[in-house]
């Protein structure tokens, strides 16, 4: 195997979200038994006004270890095991920033509805992606202010959406919730009111009566559906869920609703 020179190593350090800092002072630990910080200050040439807060950071990842003492011995952990906890922390942060962006979706979607509202939706677009998805399904959700209508086939799906759909029952928003047999039932749905089952595997939201998202596919590879505000399909939609063959009833002590 052909071992890196230093630069790639500390390129590829840094391509890992390691500042120049921290690159520096790992790769020097690697290559020593265990150096004091004055002594990586000296190899490496970090101001001792920034060592310790490298240091620092990483230990946090979990990249080195101290040796408590007078002066204090820091070591590089073994690679095997620096790179573990380092692929750990990447990961942690790389959902905290997904979660950043779901919540940032959320408050933009709000000021773009401003706009929005005062415009004509154009026929229909394209919605790409389960995470976009069931993003906008939230705020839609979220931002009814008298009806809801929604056919849920897939446990994944309600679960995304269930918070927002509780939500709008305590907002007093009338919610026509349909769900397939194979969605989770819970008790909280008792709370919803009448809870039909959905004899079809569709997936669709209504939102004030103006506003439809048809998901007409939810696979996590190929999900995609369509946002429209065409008044013939919302129509079809909210007959459909009053059609008794199609919708069909339930009752909290028929044991379809657990």
């Amino acid at each position: 195997m052909i071992v890196l020179g230093r630069d790639r190593l500390l390129s590829t350090l840094r391509s890992l979200g390691l500042s120049a800092y921290e690159a520096s002072t790992f790769y020097a630990l690697v290559t020593e038994p265990g150096l004091t910080a004055a002594d990586l200050c000296h190899e490496t040439g970090i101001p001792d006004s920034k060592i310790y807060h490298t240091l620092s950071e990483l230990e946090r990842r979990g990249m080195i270890a101290v040796q408590k003492g007078r002066p204090n011995v820091f070591k590089a952990q073994r690679p095997e095991e620096a790179m573990a906890n380092l692929k750990k922390a990447l990961e942690e942060e790389h959902e905290r920033r997904l979660g950043v962006a779901d919540e940032l979706t959320t408050q933009l979607s709000t000021l773009y509805g401003k706009v929005e509202g005062r415009q004509e939706m154009e026929l229909a677009y394209i919605i790409r992606g389960l995470r976009g998805i069931t993003s906008k399904m939230n705020d839609l959700i979220l931002r009814a202010q008298r009806s809801l209508i929604l056919f849920i086939p897939d446990t994944r799906i309600w679960k995304a959406v269930e918070a927002a759909v509780v939500n709008a029952s305590d907002r007093k928003i009338k919610i026509d919730l349909a769900l397939t047999e194979n969605v989770e039932r819970k008790p909280l749905l008792h709370k919803l009111g009448t809870v039909k089952e959905l004899d079809c595997q569709c997936c669709i939201l209504v939102a004030d009566g103006r506003t439809l998202l048809s998901v007409t596919d939810w696979s996590l590879d190929r999900a995609v559906a369509i946002l429209t505000q065409e008044p013939t399909m919302i129509r079809f939609t909210k007959e459909y869920y009053e059609n008794p063959n199609c919708c069909k009833s339930l009752t909290q002590d028929s044991g379809n609703i657990a």
